[in-house]
């Protein structure tokens, strides 16, 4: 029984835990000039994209672990189980930290600021390349 209580975390951390720490990393890294409200925003769907991401991964996981013997159905099916787990769980932890940083924001905490907002002061000029950047641009004049 303790046993069993000990490994649950340990299995949610090892099925759920690593691949969201990959696509955290990610994400944060491939959004690391957007505003804060593009988080705010993005949180909406985050959990969705999670999902998708960890059904991807479970499949490869057990692809990997079950050899080409284990039917494609039953990977799909068990991917779609944790996937489908994790988007409650994700929504759930958005609720709470939005409800936690709207609390934050009525007692002071957190200031809002116009960069916060996202009114475009905190975003640079947007680049505007040749078509044919870089070596054919300074032929075409």
């Amino acid at each position: 029984m303790i046993a069993g209580l000990a490994l649950f975390p340990l299995t949610a951390l090892g099925i759920g835990g690593i691949p969201y720490i990959v696509l955290a990393v990610f994400l944060l890294h491939r959004f690391r000039d957007k505003p804060a409200d593009f988080y705010q925003r993005f949180s909406f769907v985050a959990p969705i994209v999670f999902a998708i991401f960890l059904w991807f991964c479970l499949g490869l996981l057990f692809l990997v672990v079950s050899g080409p013997t284990f039917p494609v159905r039953e990977r799909l099916l068990a991917g779609g189980y944790y996937a489908a787990i994790a988007v409650p769980v994700g929504y759930a932890c958005v609720g709470l930290v939005h409800a936690l940083s709207f609390v934050l924001r009525k007692r002071g905490v957190i200031r809002e600021s116009a960069v916060q907002r996202g009114n475009g002061a905190d975003r640079p000029p947007p680049v505007v390349r040749h078509r044919l950047w870089p070596p054919a641009a300074g032929l075409l004049g």
